[in-house]
């Protein structure tokens, strides 16, 4: 059965039920299912109003949820609210904003990004309400609706599923069998080598450096913030003093990039409000990742992105102490690393749901890369094709089939 938002009156239902307007601040919205007690979970709620209120609750039985004590939720004023009040948490949000909710019931906290960027932890104390479920509330008065769209399904969400999160709707869970072996993915995480090579011009040894302003003098090349060198930056007096700017790099083969690191030592002149952005035409830009406010240093930045562009940049439009003029000394990029089968011990239910893959193109991937192995170089079979054994009654069944 697929996860949406469960009817109740007065509340119209959209979309296969994934899409609810509430007509007053008495209405509350919440998930279909059994809810969960443990484990990592991740969902978006795209907002379509001006107000609401996305989190969890203890509760099945609507109403006004959002002023209860059985509730942990992310408020469209800038508020964390788990009992009648709140309390300042976070940025305001509204019409088009994507809220993602990281759920880990196992540590108890419940984590907020709007569109990409954390809000950091907003509660902690989350296992107090035991079995929770997804909620969205209309807080924005008595007679002003509030439409919400949620996503509980990984092909439908608009960010990467943090790493050691599962995708809410767990209908599907598949794992590769072979024989009497089952196998799922493994990955070590983030590469630690940028995937741009060291640049020696703006072409050179591959790719193109993206550069919003051609600079007069050697020193202000965009290619030296490419080149692996903490001596040289882009930026300096030959720039033009218009804004915004940006540099970046465009790839031969569009990649995934997932964590940015700037190298901005200078303390006069290093971004104050910056994007970064993905495209695949150079023209049309996504934002990945936004900073307000700035500082410099050497800053990391692990992003929720899941798409592969060819064309990254760093955007700036504004920049530190008043000054027009940046001072980069290196923007690096990276990727995570291959993906791995590893065999698996059992296949019990709970091992579909802890350690089975939600995308039958996770494992079409790694299926066509002839270079990514089974760890400890166990052989699959010759058999063509592997399908999962799982109880039909609460599962769907899929199949692989390799060519």
């Amino acid at each position: 059965m697929s996860i949406s938002w469960r009817s109740f009156t007065g509340v119209s239902l959209s979309n296969n039920d994934l899409t609810a307007t509430l007509p007053t601040q008495l209405q509350s919205i919440i998930a279909t299912g059994n809810g969960v007690s443990s484990g990592k979970w991740y969902w978006e709620v795209l907002v379509q109003s001006a107000g609401a209120i996305v989190g969890v609750t203890s509760t099945t039985t609507g109403g006004q949820i959002w002023n209860t004590v059985n509730h942990r939720g992310y408020f469209s004023g800038a508020a964390k609210w788990g009992g009648t009040s709140g309390t300042s948490y976070g940025a305001t949000f509204g019409l088009g904003d994507v809220i993602s909710v990281l759920l880990d019931m196992d540590a108890g906290t419940i984590e907020f990004w709007k569109n990409g960027v954390t809000q950091g932890v907003a509660f902690n104390n989350v296992k107090s309400l035991g079995t929770v479920y997804p909620f969205y509330g209309n807080p924005t008065g008595t007679s002003i609706p509030s439409t919400a769209t949620a996503k509980f399904e990984r092909k439908a969400f608009s960010y990467q599923v943090p790493q050691g999160y599962l995708q809410y709707d767990i209908k599907h869970k598949i794992l590769l069998s072979s024989g009497d072996k089952y196998y799922s993915l493994l990955n070590d995480g983030i590469q630690e080598t940028t995937s741009i090579p060291k640049m020696t011009s703006n072409t050179t040894p591959e790719g193109e450096v993206l550069v919003s302003n051609s600079p007069s003098g050697n020193a202000t090349f965009g290619w030296e913030a490419f080149d692996g060198g903490l001596s040289t930056t882009w930026g300096g007096n030959t720039l033009p003093t218009t804004m915004p700017k940006w540099i970046g790099y465009k790839f031969i083969i569009p990649k995934v990039i997932v964590k940015y690191r700037l190298y901005v030592t200078n303390t006069t002149y290093y971004p104050r409000n910056y994007e970064f952005q993905g495209s695949n035409d150079g023209i049309n830009y996504d934002t990945l990742h936004s900073i307000v406010g700035g500082s410099s240093g050497v800053l990391d930045y692990v992003i929720p992105n899941r798409k592969p562009y060819s064309h990254y940049r760093l955007y700036i439009t504004v920049l530190s102490n008043g000054v027009t003029l940046p001072s980069i000394m290196e923007l690096q990029m990276f990727e995570m690393k291959p993906s791995y089968l590893v065999q698996m011990e059992s296949a019990t239910e709970a091992d579909f749901l802890n350690r089975g893959i939600g995308e039958l193109n996770d494992f079409n991937q790694i299926l066509i890369t002839k270079k990514n192995l089974i760890k400890g170089n166990t052989v699959l079979g010759s058999g063509k094709v592997f399908e999962h054994a799982i109880d039909m009654s609460r599962r769907r069944v899929d199949k692989i089939t390799l060519g």
